[in-house]
């Protein structure tokens, strides 16, 4: 083991050197997981004008005050009446049934009263112009992109890393491919210029110390990060987690999330080795599934997982950690 390179000194000197991606416009429906480089601003208030929310007659509440079946209210003047999602007419500002009127000629009886804002959605109720739907740094969610079609928000700026996968494996491809494009990247061939090239390793002998994932390796050349990944599948594991999360988060302008846990059991780690453990996390406390030595079963049941630096014999059963959580392994912290 002590021909090995440790994880930082290869790691550390690679990130130092990666800055977050340029911002790319994309359609707002394209955008759902992905990070805002700027926020969602309405350009105007939602909804535009007064409307009425049920069919009837549009009417100024002031004009109807104390009206009732023994004092109705004559009105000289024929309502308007309006359907749900109409604008409301000017200085009208509730709707009426219409079985709360009566027609005479041209007058109107009303033997009801009605509250302002009865059965009507003012201007900028839902929306404020100005408002911030969506804030940079932020993962754009299903309800935002709704939002923003609403308004008319065609096209989102956002951060989205263009990554090359090469590994020849097609399960352990998919499984790399999957993972990435929840991370809010997209992949394309190294024609398009990639941030990050993820391909098998060239070396089947061991290099880094990180267990497992050995003959994993990363370098950095003048336009892209390129990451080695083992050829066996708890290798591959392991290098994504240790090597090709942080950089992710870099182009991201993110951070690594780590979520407090307890552990439950002991953990024991060797000293000199970065090793990774898969953890099955639930309301706070984590149970460990296996470390340095991965398995298919740990695998399917992890949720979460835990890198443990080299200098460390592991932790004690009760010790709390910093566990990344699979399914939301960033920050997103929002920037004005």
């Amino acid at each position: 083991m002590s021909m090995l390179s440790a994880l930082d000194a290869v790691l550390l000197p690679v990130l130092a050197k990666v800055g977050v991606v340029a911002p790319v416009q994309v359609s707002a429906t394209e955008a759902e997981g992905l990070i805002l480089a700027a926020p969602v601003v309405a350009a105007f208030p939602m909804p535009l004008s007064d409307i009425a929310l049920r069919s009837g007659l549009a009417v100024a509440s002031l004009d109807l005050v104390g009206a009732a079946l023994q004092a109705p209210v004559s009105l000289m003047a024929r309502p308007a009446h309006v359907n749900a999602g109409d604008p409301l007419p000017s200085g009208c500002d509730a709707v009426i049934a219409p079985e709360a009127a009566l027609h005479v000629g041209p007058v109107t009886v009303f033997t009801e009263s009605v509250a302002p804002g009865t059965y009507v959605r003012f201007r900028g109720h839902d929306l404020a112009q100005g408002s911030v739907v969506a804030a940079a740094g932020t993962k754009m969610t299903a309800e935002q992109v709704l939002v923003c079609q609403t308004i008319g928000a065609g096209f989102v700026s956002v951060h989205r890393p263009v990554v090359t996968i090469e590994i020849a494996d097609a399960a352990h491809r998919d499984w790399v491919e999957t993972r990435i494009r929840a991370l809010g990247c997209t992949i394309a061939d190294i024609s398009a210029m990639p941030s990050m090239i993820i391909r098998d390793s060239r070396s089947d002998e061991p290099r880094l110390a990180l267990q497992p994932g050995e003959t994993a390796w990363i370098a950095r050349n003048d336009c892209h990060v390129e990451i080695e990944m083992p050829r066996r599948f708890d290798g591959l594991v392991s290098a994504f987690a240790a090597l090709v999360l942080p950089i992710v988060a870099r182009l991201l302008g993110q951070s690594l999330r780590t979520e407090p846990v307890r552990l439950r059991r002991k953990v024991s780690s060797s000293v000199g080795v970065v090793e990774i453990a898969l953890l099955y996390v639930d309301g706070g406390a984590a149970e460990p599934l296996t470390v340095g030595d991965i398995t298919l079963m740990a695998l399917a049941t992890a949720n979460a997982v835990l890198v443990i630096p080299a200098g460390l014999e592991g932790y004690a059963a009760g010790d709390r950690v910093g566990a990344v959580l699979t399914a939301e392994p960033f920050e997103f912290t929002s920037r004005t």
